[in-house]
């Protein structure tokens, strides 16, 4: 038998030539008066609209599903309504909302008679949903979050809710570097100059066992003579922190972004 498998699917048609049909998988695998000219034909199973094409007569029958589940317009959207439901919000680099979908701009939105700059028995569904959300609205309408230079936060409670900054105010404030008392090993290294005024009654070799001085004294007359002590300190250069006032200002504490547009689903289609 001969036939067409037609069938609506969403905007186009389908139209798949078979050459029997079987109410379920169990007429289909158990039917009788199939032979060599039958092969490779292919027959519709009614219960769920798959195709399958006859392999091998055996027995048993052996059949291969070629083609999966049709489905019309209204189980596509319901199936799609399912995975995004209404409601869902996502983001897009379009300019234009797709079908189905509204900007996140702060517009106001209804049923076909709310008033609100989107009013429409399309917009019921999401309607119904939002009026009730006290933050969003006085009930005949709601407004739909402003995400225009914004970003979403997850919210354990007032669901809607704003706040933040793209900059953070610096108030009129004073640092402060603490006292500090140097020790040896920060001091830069350097020599101190010292002059015997007049005739010191120590010798060179017991200057240099204490180890206090380096350098000379003459011990013939008493005339007076400089000399440099030893090297003392290891430390570096270094500067200390601001300690004055510092203005007010303002600090931009917006990281890193890419801007993109915030939409929210309304309807399947």
């Amino acid at each position: 038998m001969a036939d067409i498998s037609h069938k609506t699917l969403g905007y186009a048609e389908a139209h798949v030539f078979h050459f029997d049909e079987y109410a379920n998988a169990a007429a289909r695998t158990g039917a009788a008066g199939l032979a060599t000219a039958d092969l490779k034909k292919i027959a519709l199973q009614t219960d769920d609209d798959t195709f399958w094409m006859l392999k091998a007569i055996g027995p048993p029958l052996v059949w291969v599903q070629v083609m999966g589940t049709f489905y019309s317009q209204a189980e596509v959207q319901a199936l799609i309504t399912k995975a995004i439901p209404v409601g869902s919000v996502e983001m897009c680099m379009l300019t234009t909302a797709p079908t189905g979908w509204l900007f996140l701009n702060g517009e106001t939105m209804g049923d076909a008679t709310s008033g609100g700059d989107n009013a429409s028995a399309d917009y019921a569904t999401l309607f119904a949903l939002l009026k009730t959300t006290e933050v969003w609205g006085d009930h005949d309408t709601v407004t739909l979050p402003d995400m225009t230079d914004s970003f979403p936060m997850g919210a354990a409670a007032s669901l809607g809710a704003t706040g933040g900054a793209a900059t953070e105010a610096l108030a009129d404030h004073t640092h402060t570097t603490p006292s500090h008392t140097l020790i040896t090993a920060e001091i830069p290294s350097h020599e101190h100059t010292l002059r015997d005024l007049g005739y010191i009654a120590l010798t060179y070799n017991s200057l240099v066992a204490e180890g206090a001085l380096e350098g000379y004294i003459d011990k013939d007359h008493g005339s007076a003579t400089s000399f440099d002590s030893g090297a003392t300190g290891g430390g570096t250069g270094h500067e200390h922190g601001d300690t004055g006032s510092d203005g007010s200002a303002t600090l931009d504490i917006i990281p890193p972004y890419v801007k993109m547009n915030y939409m929210i689903r309304y309807a399947a289609y």
